[in-house]
């Protein structure tokens, strides 16, 4: 059976962490109790976060500690309950009201004993309390954030700068804790931490005033925060405060994070305050520049519209800048696409906005690393730069060299894959879906049967996928329809016995011009579907144009055989569209065909190597 670890509590209590006691120790829970909380939350107008108190011994001196959410689930669970032995292999030490209390940041468990170890007495308190009153005594009342305050006020300054001292890198400031063990409930706190991103300063105005405000993303080796400065505090830190500069930042307020505008994975964020202090750091070799969590780019169908996730890319084409008028302030704004492909082969529409969108350099096919950037779906995925993302241009780290040594050797051969490509008219934009050519959209490969599965079609809005599949019917009946021969019309003529009569354009003709409306079934390993082909996509597959078979039909039945039956066991990679359509008040998805590309066999043998790279 483990040992507790005794004199722990008391090295903690006195900050001494070069102990070799502090150094995951082993403790035991005397008792645990959810912390009363108010009604709402005074900082998001919703149910305040679940709160634990423990009561934690080393056998000799207990401490009050309190665990980070991370680490509920060993209550919910019931892992960890009174008398449970656990070893703490990361925790920080706090004080309210002078009052020292540990925060757990990760435990292990050791296991459970069957009654409390040893006689402790609170820590700091004279050697001669019995233990029984120690355990037994009524826990402390439950913190109320709403109407304590731990820190001391200080005199408001004259000069607001006197908040911020920026110095050298001297001796760290006492109780320096990690990013992730912040919390509402500690008194003063002190946090190493490197300004990953800075937002420029924005200007608020509303029914109860007007404002101004900055904001920076922190980073240490626990996690990353996003931190806010408004009014005089943004005047006084807006220079003071760089990117890529690590900080001891000193008594910041901590608020629960507002999630519709803090886009990091931290349940909090901080405020900068007339008593926080910020002091260069020039000594900070422990400190990471940044953490990625990079998304490969053929998966950013496996996450949400609007969801906000790092990538990494080189630049293959840049679009020019566009100016548009905002609809809200009527104000000009810049914009301009690029598109960012990575080694699956995928390549996506990236929105730059604002002065990025007027400064940026695509010259030498740069290597992007983008965290935070926002994915959309308009025109299919896509990648939108807000002003909360970091960008970081030809980064020194190996996701980056690989990349480039990538795209060097192979740039020439490449045929990009992905969602949206750069449009084909000369002019740069980016354009929608196409029915072929080079402003075609690319979508998710999907099989059949996961396109069913997934009742693609059934939503409020179309879907887009592709799949690979082999052509087993056509239908030869009702193939193409008599279309107006007018530019532009493509409307159904009538034959009124004399001539062909389209309403639309109010004319009269002496032929139609037939079009394709096809429908053909495909099959793959999975399943089989049926598809809807329009006139380009048909012309592709038969070889022939809608007036040149239904010439056949009449003049050359075997000719008419044999050309619609040409397509018949080929496989293609076609582009669809599924959409549910209401018709004789039954719902119907229907499945469209944008464009039918052979098969590739060397780009999708390299697809199907990634598929496998994935997975491993």
């Amino acid at each position: 059976m483990t040992a507790l670890t005794q004199g722990a509590v008391e090295a903690v209590f006195r900050e001494d962490r070069t102990s070799p006691l502090a150094h995951n120790p082993v403790l035991q829970v005397l008792a645990l109790r959810q912390m009363q909380q108010p009604p709402t939350d005074s900082n998001t107008g919703g149910p305040p976060p679940i709160r634990f108190r423990l009561l934690l011994s080393d056998g000799v001196n207990t401490i009050h500690g309190m665990l980070t959410t991370q680490l509920f689930h060993l209550i919910t669970s019931g892992q960890l309950q009174a008398n449970t032995v656990f070893r703490a292999t990361q925790y920080t030490c706090n004080r309210i009201k002078e009052k020292p209390f540990m925060v757990l940041l990760q435990i292990e468990i050791v296991h459970q004993a069957s009654a409390n170890i040893g006689a402790p007495v609170p820590v700091g308190a004279p050697a001669d309390v019995s233990s029984a009153a120690a355990v037994s005594a009524p826990a402390p009342a439950p913190v109320n954030p709403a109407a304590t305050s731990y820190s001391t006020p200080r005199a408001p300054s004259n000069n607001v700068n006197n908040s911020s001292s920026v110095g050298g890198g001297g001796a760290p400031p006492p109780n320096v804790i990690p990013i992730r063990g912040l919390n509402p409930y500690q008194g003063k706190a002190t946090i190493q931490a490197r300004v990953t991103q800075k937002s420029d300063m924005r200007f608020w105005r509303n029914a109860k005033g007007e404002g101004k405000l900055f904001s920076v993303n922190l980073l240490d080796e626990s996690g990353e925060i996003k931190a806010t400065a408004f009014n005089e505090m943004a005047d006084s830190l807006i220079n003071v405060l760089e990117e890529g500069k690590v900080y001891y930042i000193a008594n910041p307020k901590v608020n629960m994070a507002r999630a519709q505008f803090n886009t990091l994975q931290n349940e909090y964020e901080l405020g900068f305050e007339r008593t926080t202090e910020v002091t260069l750091c020039t000594k900070a070799a422990n400190v990471p520049s940044i953490k990625y969590n990079f998304v490969p780019l053929d998966r950013l169908n496996d996450h949400e519209k609007d969801a906000h996730i790092d990538v990494i890319g080189v630049v293959k084409e840049v679009s020019p800048v566009t100016e548009l008028i905002s609809k809200n302030t009527q104000k000009p704004y810049s914009k301009r696409d690029i598109q960012l492909m990575d080694m699956s082969r995928y390549a996506v529409r990236l929105t730059l906005w604002g002065k990025y969108a007027q400064d940026f350099n695509g010259d030498d096919h740069p290597v992007l690393a983008i965290k935070g950037v926002k994915v959309g779906d308009f025109g299919g995925r896509c990648l939108s730069l807000m002003s909360t993302a970091t960008v970081s241009a030809n980064p020194d780290i190996p996701e980056a060299h690989r990349l480039r040594g990538w795209f060097d050797s192979e740039q020439h051969s490449i045929q990009p894959l992905g969602y949206s490509s750069m449009g084909g008219g000369g002019g740069g934009d980016f354009g929608g879906m196409a029915a072929g050519g080079a402003g075609q959209r690319r979508d998710a490969r999907k099989n059949l049967a996961q396109v069913k599965d997934e009742n693609l079609g059934n939503g409020e809005k179309p879907d887009y996928f592709s799949t690979r599949g082999t052509i087993t019917y056509i239908k030869a009946d009702n193939f193409a329809y008599p279309a107006c021969p007018n530019d532009g019309c493509q409307k159904k003529v009538v034959n009124n016995g004399s001539a062909w009569r389209c309403e639309k354009c109010d004319q009269s003709f002496p032929n139609p011009q037939y079009r394709y409306i096809m429908t053909i079934n495909t099959c793959d390993h999975a399943g089989q579907i049926w598809l809807q082909c329009f006139n380009e996509v048909a012309e592709q597959l038969l070889g022939i144009t809608a007036n040149e078979l239904e010439a056949l039909r009449e003049s050359d039945p075997t000719a008419f055989k044999q050309t619609i039956e040409a397509p018949l066991l080929k496989t293609y990679l076609f582009r669809c569209k599924a959409k549910a359509e209401n018709y004789n008040d039954s719902r119907k998805v229907r499945y469209q065909i944008f464009t039918a590309s052979p098969i590739d066999f060397v780009q999708e043998s390299n697809q199907l190597i990634q598929a496998i790279e994935n997975y491993s």
